[in-house]
């Protein structure tokens, strides 16, 4: 894959943490002794690489599905930041930010995919678990970088921007 390690570590680091979550959520909530596994499966194709996280955290219901790839829409417990701000002067080097509840955590990831020409798909059935495709591209020529504008000022500016190193 030719996915730069800090972007794919981000998205199943984002992944797994939800996951992990809603295992020991669903798990609190009906009183299991054991936790039920989380599972990665990776699929290598002549073209692609798909990677599959199932957990049967207690899945996701259709309006909040409609909603997790929102940026600053978050399912977890509100946060307080110390000091009421950010990691201003910190970095991500501050021990005391939190992991969760920020909202950004799968947008991010999503684009991150979708920058290479892959995707971030969820499958969920409410009340039972989650499926997340991870879809990245295996070879290095079809992951081309793309960079998603959406006014017509930066399309005309990427375009630009790309011929000039492309050349004509």
């Amino acid at each position: 894959s030719v996915y730069v390690p800090a972007h794919l570590h981000h998205i199943m680091f984002e992944i797994f943490k939800n996951s992990m979550r809603a295992t020991c959520e669903i798990a609190e909530q009906k009183e299991l002794v054991d936790l039920p596994f989380i599972r990665l499966r990776i699929f290598k194709t002549k073209d692609d690489i798909t990677i599959k996280i199932s957990d049967r955290g207690g899945g996701i219901n259709r309006e909040t599905r409609a909603k997790i790839f929102k940026y600053m829409y978050s399912t977890a417990p509100k946060v307080e930041l110390p000091n009421g701000g950010g990691s201003y002067g910190a970095g991500l080097a501050a021990g005391n930010l939190p992991m969760h509840g920020l909202g950004y955590g799968l947008p991010l990831s999503r684009l991150y995919a979708r920058y290479f020409k892959g995707d971030i798909k969820i499958a969920s059935v409410d009340g039972y678990g989650t499926d997340v495709y991870v879809y990245l591209q295996r070879l290095s020529h079809m992951a081309q970088e793309t960079c998603q504008c959406t006014m017509p000022c930066q399309v005309q500016n990427y375009k630009v921007i790309n011929q000039s190193r492309t050349g004509p």
